[in-house]
């Protein structure tokens, strides 16, 4: 799901989602479960058993309605990518095809939010453990990545991150006539945000996020770029927040 871009920066998502205490989680959802049957109960048994927080900003989980429909969205983005290097080849496609190729082959999630603290806030989110492939939760990574004309790329994040200051620190040429980006969040959230002096919108950035910039083309050809942008920050929406995770199956 796609978010408009909020109007002023906000605190990053790990200092939002602060771990509620664990007599508050017991006594919303009841006597602690083994692992009970739904994801909440699941979250409660399994911060029971660390000795550190859960860093909420960074859990997920899949679906498996998700898997039995093939609405992951590899296909929609590299269709769209193939589409437009027929139509108005450039150097950058390539790169963006050969790192979508390969995270096609590394353990997904669904692109929505699966924390306990959002499922708390209204048990009518809770799901069903048997609905679910998989959850889990990462290690926030060091890094921040990058998709411009200029290919993909990683780099370290640095605290008090924005759109705007990762934008003003690409080469010339990735900056020129773009207007618009995506910024796919640690949760999954796709937020559509401007980039362009006139349009411009200023968000966090937190560990872990990636930011998808639309690479100029003629005005033919434009619309398909923004095409691929949008599918492709879709795909990387389904991808794990992070390098180091724990993935939480059962029988």
């Amino acid at each position: 799901m796609i978010k408009p871009a909020f109007p002023t920066p906000r605190p990053a998502l790990s200092a939002c989602l602060v771990s509620l205490p664990m007599i508050l989680l017991t006594l919303l959802i009841g006597p602690m479960p083994a692992r009970g049957d739904t994801l909440a109960e699941a979250w409660v048994s399994n911060q029971a058993q660390r000795t550190h927080a859960i860093d909420w900003a960074y859990s997920f989980a899949l679906r498996k309605s998700a898997i039995e429909a093939g609405a992951m969205g590899d296909s929609a983005a590299l269709d769209a990518l193939a589409a437009l290097a027929h139509r108005a080849p450039a150097p950058w496609q390539e790169a963006w095809h050969a790192e979508l190729a390969r995270t096609q082959a590394q353990p997904q999630r669904s692109p929505e939010r699966f924390d306990l603290p959002y499922l708390l806030a209204d048990l009518r989110r809770n799901v069903q453990l048997d609905a679910l492939q998989h959850y889990g939760v990462c290690q926030a990574p060091p890094w921040v990545e990058l998709w411009t004309s200029r290919g993909v790329e990683r780099r370290h994040w640095e605290p008090g991150s924005t759109t705007a200051a990762l934008f003003k620190t690409l080469p010339k040429d990735a900056r020129h006539r773009v207007d618009h980006a995506y910024l796919v969040d640690p949760l999954g959230v796709v937020h559509r945000l401007g980039v362009a002096p006139w349009n411009q919108d200023i968000l966090p950035v937190s560990p872990g996020s990636r930011l998808v910039i639309v690479p100029r083309h003629s005005r033919q050809h434009q619309r398909h770029a923004r095409q691929v942008a949008e599918r492709v920050a879709g795909w990387l929406a389904t991808q794990l927040p992070g390098d180091v995770c724990e993935i939480i199956t059962w029988d």
